[in-house]
């Protein structure tokens, strides 16, 4: 679960700059406010939490962009492009695996930048201790999984797609999948015999090697996902006044020279916002070949390739 440092908020308070509503940008009012759906950013987090984490984020954004921000939870994927699609929110941000789902399907949806932690790419890794005689997923079968509360969607979509190769689900193929507070809890856990298997993003494997070297080296990767696109930031082409959208994210790239924001940032597992990467329509190409879209059928009448 994301926690939220007081003094992040506190921080966000004193720093939001007063501007008036209405502002003109190039020749245009901009709208008041600017609207964001974040689709997935607080999935795990309960009602009094996430709404002091959407308001610690308008808050963030309104500090580097000078915009009034309204952001807005709830609906899939597919919801938030249509809600893009319709001209009811301006932005919306997206796993970058769901981003690849429903771009396929509509070309006037436009990655705007993308929110990245350490990299513009995610991998995760199903983690297990030297000594275990496993070499696939079904060898953990009937064994206990730890599953940190912040782990991202491409990590568990990894891990469906490991059990689902052995005819099963993370539900069916683990006794108990036990949700740590972190990664580093996840790999004490593993490392305590608490578990037998630990999955977890590459980000925190790294860093549990760094800080906890000894316990580390009794660990190993069993398997290692393939490269998922980092978060993207997108809006639908023609709903969006182009000076907005660009107004927007250069303030929001700019923000990744202040430490202030890039503090705030690290409350949503933001290291900071890039570029859409030049290679960025065919890493959308790749893992959308992986990872299907589930129910493609249903929504445009054909399966996904």
């Amino acid at each position: 679960m994301v926690r939220v440092p007081v003094i992040l908020v506190t921080c966000a308070l004193l720093g939001v700059s007063s501007q008036g509503a209405q502002e003109k940008q190039g020749g245009q009012e901009k709208p008041d406010p600017v609207r964001i759906s974040v689709q997935s950013l607080f999935h795990e987090v309960d009602g009094a939490e996430a709404a002091v984490l959407i308001r610690s984020l308008e808050l963030l954004v309104h500090d580097v962009t000078g915009l009034r921000t309204k952001v807005i939870q709830g609906g899939d994927a597919f919801a938030l492009a249509q809600d893009l699609k319709e001209g009811k929110v301006h932005f919306g941000l997206f796993q970058g695996y769901e981003f690849a789902w429903v771009h396929k399907d509509d070309a006037k949806l436009k990655p705007l930048m993308l929110a990245a932690y350490y990299n513009v790419t995610l991998r995760a890794s199903l983690v297990v201790q030297k000594g275990c005689k496993a070499d696939s997923v079904a060898g953990l079968k009937g064994k206990a999984l730890a599953l940190p509360l912040n782990t991202g969607g491409h990590a568990k979509l990894f891990m469906e797609r490991l059990c689902a190769e052995q005819g099963d689900t993370m539900k069916t193929c683990f006794v108990k999948v036990a949700r740590s507070m972190h990664g580093e809890a996840a790999l004490d856990a593993l490392c305590d015999d608490e578990v037998q298997a630990a999955l977890v993003d590459n980000v925190a494997l790294e860093t549990y090697k760094s800080v906890k070297a000894g316990p580390a080296r009794r660990l190993r990767v069993l398997k290692e996902s393939e490269a998922f696109p980092a978060q993207t930031i997108a809006y639908h082409e023609g709903k969006v006044d182009p000076t907005l959208a660009k107004l927007f994210r250069d303030s929001m790239l700019a923000a990744n020279n202040s430490a202030r924001a890039k503090e705030m940032m690290s409350t949503f597992k933001i290291t900071g916002f890039e570029p859409v990467p030049q290679n960025y329509e065919e890493m959308l190409s790749a893992i959308r070949k992986i990872y299907p879209c589930p129910g493609a059928e249903t929504r445009t009448g054909r399966a996904t390739p």
